[in-house]
């Protein structure tokens, strides 16, 4: 992305049995973001997981992926999912205060009303 440095990414996973573990952490444009889970190797691969990204700068990402950006807001979002590949389901997904304003404002910047 032009030499622009977007963050680190550590990632671990262990087996236990016929389960995978795994902890995944970045600061990629400065937010902090952690998944964390678990699979099971054997069958339809059950899994567990749960996401957390808080403090994402907008204007950064959105400058990362259009080249510029007129939005400013650290929104965050919890998510959890469980499931399977064919057959996923979201049990949770929280948006922060900041994150659903931001979708609001982006709705009307859209010409969208909100209703």
């Amino acid at each position: 992305m032009q030499g622009k440095f977007l963050g680190d990414v550590t990632a671990t996973a262990n087996a236990s049995g016929s389960a995978l573990h795994y902890n995944v952490t970045s600061d990629f444009a400065g937010s902090t973001t952690r998944l964390s889970g678990q699979t099971d190797l054997n069958g339809d691969h059950q899994t567990t997981a749960t996401a957390v990204i808080s403090n994402l700068p907008v204007d950064r990402v959105l400058a990362i992926a259009a080249g510029r950006s007129t939005f400013h807001g650290n929104p965050g979002i919890t998510a959890q999912v469980s499931g399977t590949l064919q057959s996923p389901r979201r049990t949770r997904v929280s948006p922060s205060p900041m994150a659903r304003l931001m979708g609001a404002i982006y709705t009307l910047a859209d010409g969208n009303k909100l209703y």
